[in-house]
């Protein structure tokens, strides 16, 4: 059973036990935005916001499976290039670096974690230092090598200092 900050079906609780609560809501997930249970595979879909940074844009995946690789995803929201890349460096989806925001060790900063694009979903939101943020898993897309990640990746390294 998912926990989440829906209310339980009266089946769910023991009925013998008048001071039955029902389960807490999970902490990693936003009340308006649980993930969905895939009832033919028993596993989740979660929502999941891709930023592209250099642009100020963003994808939303509604439904990203969480057995899904973000090489698989990055294959299809690239597909066709998006408008806003006017010097074409996101055509090539096996091109790009995918990271996501973790907490430096003394809990004060952020650092950048570079995500393997075989890794799933499931794989990345199950690691200790991912965090959702308001019930959508968020992650930042570079094109690896260029000008824009040299300086996106050292403003990670300075704050850190």
């Amino acid at each position: 059973m998912i926990n989440s900050a829906s209310p339980p079906k009266p089946e769910d609780l023991d009925s013998d036990n008048e001071d039955a609560q029902p389960p807490a809501p999970h902490p990693r997930v936003h009340p308006d935005h649980p993930p969905t249970l895939d009832p033919e595979t028993n596993r989740l879909t979660w929502p999941v916001l891709l930023a592209y940074p250099e642009y100020n844009q963003t994808d939303l995946i509604a439904a990203f499976h969480e057995d899904s690789t973000f090489a698989d995803q990055l294959d299809v929201v690239f597909e066709h290039p998006p408008e806003w890349d006017a010097r074409g460096e996101y055509r090539d989806a096996a091109a790009l670096d995918v990271y996501f925001e973790a907490e430096t060790d003394d809990g004060i900063g952020k650092r950048l974690m570079r995500i393997g694009r075989e890794l799933t979903l499931g794989e990345v939101v199950a690691d200790l230092a991912y965090r959702i943020v308001d019930g959508v898993a968020v992650f930042l897309v570079v094109p690896r090598g260029t000008e824009f990640a040299k300086k996106f990746k050292r403003r990670y390294k300075a704050a850190k200092k």
